[in-house]
């Protein structure tokens, strides 16, 4: 039998981030494009979305879409309250 495969947190995150969590917030945000896709992979929304300790990839793509829109229009990342 085959061991099982050791998957990191990081490694979670990446592979959410790449078929779940960056499409939907480029289609939520209208970003369809590369250079929509090259500003977000630059962008401070990615860094903390890519940081699993954040809890950021928990969030909705329309809300981490919204999230982005903000910080591209003021230069800084305002995240959501924790709801209870």
């Amino acid at each position: 039998m085959t061991p099982p495969i050791s998957v990191t947190p990081a490694q979670r995150v990446s592979t959410l981030l790449g078929t779940c969590i960056v499409p939907g917030i480029l289609e939520s945000g209208g970003m369809a494009s590369v250079e929509g896709l090259d500003a977000l992979l630059r962008s401070e929304t990615f860094a903390l979305l890519s940081d699993p300790a954040t809890g950021m990839w928990h969030l909705s793509p329309a809300t981490l879409a919204e999230i982005f829109r903000r910080e591209a229009e003021s230069g800084q990342v305002e995240t959501p309250e924790e709801q209870s």
